[in-house]
């Protein structure tokens, strides 16, 4: 009864591909659902997913950008690449290698909750970003919408905050690291997310005007790169990792839990 249950459930997770921003947060319900149900971290990044996606909503709502309509096709697409990889990775099917990645760490128990954000924001900025930009565009110029695309940023940034909040609610020690780093902290948050954006940028340029195996052989080669990154985050050092650990051994709250902190 229980792996009929356990099939079930994985059920929730078929067939996540979305039309509209409104279905890519429903998509995004029923999989951190899923992980509250089996107590399963692949819930931690879709939990901060959701909340992104709800800004850019109501930014395009409100006229923050110059091209909305482009913007939600964008961000369809953009989720799109991400529910691909999940779907692929339950079905024990082939995905990029820095989402395969991604997940895989779900499974280990020393990652920190900071490092699985990182590592999903890892795959899905530094690999997808750029890969749906260029495949919304289709055949039209891609710098026409490169304001937009660097727009985000700034949604993300006024973030930072909201974020360390919740991060400090599950490791409570954050808020006197925050205290003693101060500003610090968010130039080092907001600067990653710059380069970030910057490489994801690039990464469209460096793939739009290609087609056939010359596309595919270029995002294997991005693909590459990122999980280099990934491997950096993951193991950033002999005295760092030690760090980490403590961080590990002093978080707080159930993986159901924190999900719930990260919505």
């Amino acid at each position: 009864m229980a792996k009929k249950n356990k099939w079930k459930q994985i059920e929730l997770l078929i067939n996540l591909e979305s039309e509209t921003i409104s279905e890519v947060i429903h998509s995004l319900d029923k999989i951190i659902e899923w992980a509250k149900i089996n107590n399963s971290k692949l819930g931690y990044f879709p939990a901060l997913y959701r909340k992104v996606t709800k800004r850019v909503k109501q930014g395009i709502h409100d006229g923050y950008f110059d091209n909305g309509p482009f913007m939600e096709k964008l961000d369809v697409r953009f989720a799109n690449r991400y529910f691909e990889a999940l779907e692929a990775y339950i079905q024990n099917e082939p995905c990029t290698e820095a989402w395969k990645m991604a997940f895989n760490v779900t499974n280990l128990w020393q990652p920190i909750v900071l490092q699985h954000l990182m590592l999903g924001m890892n795959a899905h900025i530094n690999l997808d970003l750029g890969i749906s930009a260029s495949d919304t565009v289709g055949d039209g110029d891609l710098n026409l919408v490169q304001a937009d695309f660097y727009r985000i940023n700034e949604l993300l940034v006024a973030m930072i905050k909201e974020v360390k909040m919740d991060l400090a609610k599950v490791w409570p020690f954050l808020r006197v690291t925050n205290f003693l780093v101060g500003k610090g902290g968010n130039w080092i948050a907001k600067s990653g997310m710059i380069a970030a954006r910057n490489f994801s940028w690039k990464s469209a340029l460096a793939v739009h005007y290609l087609d056939g195996e010359a596309r595919v052989d270029k995002i294997k080669f991005i693909d590459d790169t990122v999980v280099k990154v990934g491997e950096n985050l993951l193991v950033p050092g002999y005295f760092t990792v030690l760090a980490i650990l403590l961080i590990r051994l002093t978080e707080f709250g159930s993986v159901k839990r924190i999900i719930e902190i990260l919505e």
